[in-house]
């Protein structure tokens, strides 16, 4: 599997989030490990290490395909999502049909169409 191109499918197998608190706008971290196969992951909870505010933040897992690039649905309270850091996915291969894990998948943002997209790349 050489290139996006031949991906059919991918989901995410670990997400890893940026977020602010909703009170002060400090920023930590927030990981989901997520089962392959979809589904709605344990919400993460916990409260800023600055001001000690309560957050929650639920995730519902969504297949990336050429029809969607959405990858989660987010709920969040307490704190706002920032950005998406690199993150594991496995994708499937749309000719032959095995699966493949890329690890530490950035986002990366085209200037021209402010559109942020997808690099996965061969591990």
């Amino acid at each position: 599997m050489g290139s996006a191109s031949q991906i059919g499918v991918a989901e995410a197998g670990r997400l890893k989030l940026q977020c602010a608190c909703g009170r002060c706008g400090a920023s930590f971290d927030v990981t989901f490990a997520l089962i392959v196969g979809g589904g709605r992951a344990p919400a993460q909870a916990g409260e800023c290490m600055a001001c000690h505010h309560p957050f929650e933040v639920s995730l519902q897992q969504r297949l990336l395909h050429d029809a969607s690039r959405v990858c989660a649905v987010l709920r969040a309270s307490g704190c706002s999502p920032v950005d998406l850091l690199p993150s594991d996915f496995v994708a499937g291969c749309g000719d032959c049909g095995n699966s493949i894990q890329f690890r530490a998948v950035g986002v990366s943002e085209r200037p021209e169409h402010k559109v942020r997209t997808y690099t996965i790349a061969p591990p």
